[in-house]
């Protein structure tokens, strides 16, 4: 939860630009400096236990990961001179399709049976491998491509 507070508050290349606010090198220069630096954020992990656990152990590093990484490049960004402001967004007229929306309660559990059902079929069980296949092909007539 904590994770998609702090994802909701970072802004990406989509939504924002860099403006130059002082002296320093080129945009280009910056990123490129920041951006090699950036890697001494990242921290390992040693996980112990289920697959589950150590899967959702992984996914936690991984994003604590991205959350120091994004963090230090805006503050390194900053001190070369260039912050990062939100575009100007256009006006959205409000339409029923963008008020109404609700989630497919389908797609959770679906996931979660194939994820176990994938986990089970890299252990060597046959039927798992099956059921795999037949969970994908629910997943991608519920919109959900899993690459599979």
């Amino acid at each position: 939860m904590a994770a998609t507070l702090a994802f909701a508050g970072c802004q990406t290349s989509a939504n924002s630009h860099w403006e130059q606010i002082g002296a320093g090198p080129t945009l280009e220069y910056a990123n490129a400096q920041c951006s090699i630096m950036s890697a001494s954020t990242q921290q390992g992990l040693v996980a112990l236990g289920s697959p589950s656990y150590v899967a959702g152990a992984q996914l936690g590093n991984a994003l604590g990961n991205a959350i120091r990484q994004a963090q230090f490049m805006k503050d390194c960004m900053v001190l070369q001179g260039w912050k990062q402001v939100p575009n100007a967004k256009p006006a959205v007229a409000k339409t029923a399709a963008t008020t109404s929306f609700k989630p497919n309660p389908e797609i959770a559990p679906n996931m979660m049976a194939w994820s176990s059902a994938n986990n089970k079929c890299m252990a060597g069980d046959k039927d798992a491998c099956a059921r795999k296949v037949v969970l994908a092909a629910k997943l991608r007539t519920l919109g959900v491509d899993i690459g599979v």
